[in-house]
């Protein structure tokens, strides 16, 4: 979701490695293919930026197949649905900035229904707290991932110290927050602010879309705040 040219390597100077992308994505499926005992994989690149009429097939081995197309409009759950007659196993966003003025995502994440599993990799871990909160905010998930809160310095909270508040971060969840080890090894610069270096697609939120009938929102109301030094340039990896 939110795919541009740039996930089919469309604009890349040597038509031989353009050329290659499909077989590329066909390698990094393997693994799955035989856990799994799968026939095939279908992956659909969505985004107004995505190649118009990219419609290709590749072998991942002797019994599988690749099949990846785009849809070059803004990502709906029912509409993508109806287009291709199936459902998704898994939808995937790539650095969305849920949080940035630019994008428009409320409809987008809107319409993906509860108990879809999820994947949304950030460049900075500062891009995936913020998206991790745009998420627990708005109800997206049901709770912070565990581990979240210790691993980057953060407090839970009102700033109080009641049970309920100390206590969200260990209340059982679907979710995930990681750094992402199949990321890159390319060190790039930003292009806002100068300083700073980051990896494409560094860490990584996962787990289960939406939030449960029975579980209260309560504590997905309340702000996660960054105590202090928590992502001063000595301690945050993604701004090192």
């Amino acid at each position: 979701i939110g795919a541009s040219e740039a996930e089919l390597w469309a604009e890349h100077p040597d038509r031989a490695v353009r050329d290659s992308v499909c077989k590329a994505y066909a390698d990094a499926c393997l693994e799955l293919v035989e856990m799994h005992s799968l026939t095939g994989i279908q992956i659909v690149f969505c985004g107004l930026e995505c190649p118009h009429g990219f419609d290709k097939r590749t072998a991942i081995n002797a019994e599988s197949e690749l099949h990846m197309l785009t849809y070059n409009k803004s990502y709906d759950f029912n509409e993508i649905q109806q287009t291709l007659n199936s459902k998704p196993d898994v939808v995937v966003f790539f650095n969305p900035g849920f949080t940035c003025p630019d994008y428009e995502w409320q409809g987008t994440v809107e319409s993906i229904p509860n108990g879809m599993p999820f994947l949304i990799t950030t460049n900075t871990e500062l891009e995936g707290i913020a998206d991790t909160q745009y998420l627990l905010e708005n109800q997206f998930i049901a709770s912070l991932p565990p581990g979240l809160a210790d691993v980057l310095g953060m407090d839970v909270g009102d700033g109080d110290d009641s049970d309920d508040a100390a206590g969200m971060d260990m209340k059982p969840t679907d979710t995930f927050f990681s750094v992402n080890p199949f990321a890159g090894m390319r060190i790039r610069q930003s292009g806002t602010m100068a300083n700073d270096l980051f990896v494409k697609n560094r860490w990584m939120l996962g787990g289960v879309w939406g939030v449960a009938e029975q579980v209260t929102t309560t504590a997905t109301a309340k702000r996660v705040k960054l105590s202090s030094g928590g992502n001063s340039k000595t301690s945050n990896p993604a701004l090192i």
